[in-house]
């Protein structure tokens, strides 16, 4: 084992070893960061010599093909043949039909391309999935969006937001500080308002007025804080994650002065800023059965999202989203787990071995945010890795290259109905949500099913013509 903090000689010495004569076996744990063949880290591992190599991943393709064939070309150099050439037969002929808006003839050499694939990849790959999961943890998972709409204070800072970045010049156009503006902007506007005022001792939350906190300037938050209040009177413990510290700050700054909690003690937070060692304390005070008081705990989604065991919870409340989701062969051997993204793979931090209760999952979207269009894209991403990676090929692109725009969006919206809240009690069987969601029924739009865009279509690819000259227009 390699030791930072062993004399530098003997860690340069290691280190050399590891190179060469090496180990006689390598295994990889989250494997998919071996996606980008440019990197040091990438350089340096597939210049180890062994015998052997194991790559354990949850999503060996977070955003297309390309990545796939550097991962496997870490643990079984030349399977997938060269680059060039792979990228000419399955990379963007499969890209090419991804989006439902794709002609049908891309679509469907798209569909046989993945399949092809998927045959291959099988000589070396071990799949587990969620399905395998599901065998040993004796609980249910219900994975729900909840689509809000925007507040009247949302729609003026949006607006503003919008016309700043379009009237911007192009050299100073920053699309990353505008994306999270807008995400701070959907999570309360106190957050933005609060980093623009001109005094830098006013850039705080204490500073800030009653009115201006209120949670009520936001759909999602309000929601965030129905929530937190439920799991508290029905002994259930919560997790939420977001990937904005701001928003972190805020949540934390409410539960203090609007509830009275305790930061450690009725809550938890772990972000970049905390060490293994507390984390670790953090986590194991959370899961304590016994410990009633700690009911509630905050993650940034990137610190929080892999190598944590969150058991005690049974809720979890992802804030919003972010752009990223044995046949043994001469020697080589890929496992391929079931997670994607970092927002899936924060949903098996609570739905894993030792949970004894019905796990529910609330995505949070407001319509026509930018947060919108990035859950699409996620969505089309896992669509497009289901079929690739779990050969579920009956699954069916359902957005189109313009549904996942990163921006703004203006349609048109309908809130949710009572009728359509009477439907929810059958369908979801979750009176925490239908108690959420009739409290805040001039807020809320739609509630759906996470787990429908997954569904598969049957026969969809036996009636595929792959006859047809392929098409250079989507």
């Amino acid at each position: 084992m390699l030791l930072e903090d062993q004399d530098g000689k003997t860690l340069e010495l290691l280190k050399g070893y590891l190179q060469n004569p090496g180990p006689d076996i390598v295994i990889f744990d989250e494997g998919h960061r071996l996606k980008n063949d440019k990197t040091r880290s990438y350089i340096k591992k597939m210049g180890m010599k062994t015998r052997r190599r194991i790559l354990l991943t949850g999503t060996p393709m977070e955003n297309g093909p390309m990545e796939l064939y550097h991962i496997v070309e870490m643990i079984a150099p030349g399977f997938l043949g060269e680059e060039e050439v792979y990228n000419e037969d399955y990379g963007w002929k499969i890209e090419r039909g991804k989006f439902a808006d794709a002609s049908e003839t891309n679509k469907r050499i798209a569909r046989e391309k993945e399949v092809e694939l998927y045959e291959k990849l099988k000589e070396i790959m071990n799949r587990k999935d969620v399905e395998y999961l599901s065998k040993l943890i004796d609980v249910n998972k219900k994975e729900v969006t909840i689509t809000f709409c925007e507040t009247e204070d949302q729609s003026k800072l949006f607006d503003k937001a919008e016309e700043e970045y379009n009237s911007a010049p192009p050299g100073e156009k920053k699309f990353s500080k505008h994306f999270h503006r807008l995400l701070q902007i959907t999570a309360h506007p106190i957050i933005v308002e609060a980093k623009e005022r001109k005094r830098k001792h006013q850039q705080n939350f204490a500073s800030c007025s009653t009115k201006l906190k209120d949670p009520n300037r936001s759909n999602q938050m309000r929601a965030l804080f129905n929530i937190i209040e439920a799991c508290g009177k029905n002994d259930e413990k919560l997790v939420v994650y977001t990937q904005s510290i701001p928003i972190l700050d805020f949540i934390e700054h409410k539960l203090i002065i609007a509830f009275g909690w305790k930061k450690d003690v009725d809550f938890f937070r772990i972000d970049g800023k905390i060490n293994a060692m507390q984390r670790a304390i953090h986590v194991k005070e959370f899961n304590n059965e016994r410990n009633k008081k700690a009911r509630l705990f905050l993650f940034s989604i990137k610190a929080g999202s892999i190598g944590i065991n969150l058991i005690g919870a049974n809720r979890m409340v992802l804030f919003d989203h972010c752009f990223n989701p044995v046949h043994n062969t001469q020697g080589w051997l890929l496992l391929l787990c079931s997670v994607y993204i970092f927002n899936l793979l924060a949903t098996y931090r609570i739905y894993r071995i030792g949970q004894k209760r019905d796990v529910f999952i609330y995505r949070f979207i407001t319509k026509n945010s930018s947060g919108d269009c990035v859950l699409r894209r996620q969505i089309a991403k896992e669509q497009q890795s289901k079929r690739l990676i779990d050969g579920r090929k009956n699954i069916v692109s359902k957005y189109s290259k313009k549904d996942i725009e990163t921006k703004r969006g203006h349609g048109n919206y309908e809130l949710i109905t009572d009728e359509r809240i009477q439907e929810l009690e059958n369908e979801f069987n979750d009176k925490l949500l239908i108690d959420v969601v009739e409290k805040m029924k001039d807020g809320i739009i739609e509630v759906s099913d996470h787990d429908e865009h997954f569904e598969e279509t049957l026969g969809i690819s036996d009636n595929l013509d792959l006859s047809a000259e392929f098409e250079d227009s989507v």
